[in-house]
C-alpha cells in the first residue's frame, strides 16, 4: 500500500492529520483537518481516534484498524487514484471482506470528496 509510514506514538487522528498537512497550500489547516475527520468517519475509524498506533515494538491499535490507517493515508494524499497492494492480506475473513466493500463503496460514491 504506497509508502506510508505510520509512527507508532502518534494517534490515528494525529497520523491523518499529519498527512492531510502535504494537500495543496491552497487548502487553509482547517480544511485539511476536515478533510482528515471526513476520511476518519468513512472509513469507521471514530471509535480509535485517540488510540495510537502502535507498531511491533509498541501495542496500539489491531492490525486491521493499521490497514485502515493506511488506506485513510492514500485516500487524503491522492484521491483521485488509489493503488493497493494486498490490502487484505493478514486479516480475518470478516475484516477482509469488509474492506472490499468499503472500497467497492468508496468507488461507486467517487469518495468522501
Amino acid at each position: 500500500m504506497g509508502f506510508s509510514i505510520l509512527y507508532p506514538h502518534l494517534t490515528v487522528s494525529e497520523t491523518l492529520l499529519y498527512t492531510a498537512l502535504r494537500l495543496p497550500h491552497t487548502l487553509s489547516r482547517p480544511e485539511k483537518a476536515a478533510q482528515a475527520e471526513e476520511v476518519m468517519a468513512e472509513l469507521g475509524l471514530l471509535g480509535c481516534r485517540n488510540s495510537m498506533t502502535g507498531g511491533a515494538l509498541m501495542r496500539g491499535i489491531t492490525g486491521g484498524e493499521r490497514k485502515w490507517v493506511s488506506i485513510g493515508q492514500e485516500l487524503l494524499i491522492n484521491h483521485s487514484m488509489l493503488l493497493l497492494d494486498e490490502p487484505t492480506s493478514g486479516l480475518d475473513s470478516t475484516i477482509a471482506g469488509r474492506i472490499v466493500t468499503s472500497i467497492a463503496d468508496l468507488t461507486r460514491e467517487g469518495g468522501p470528496w
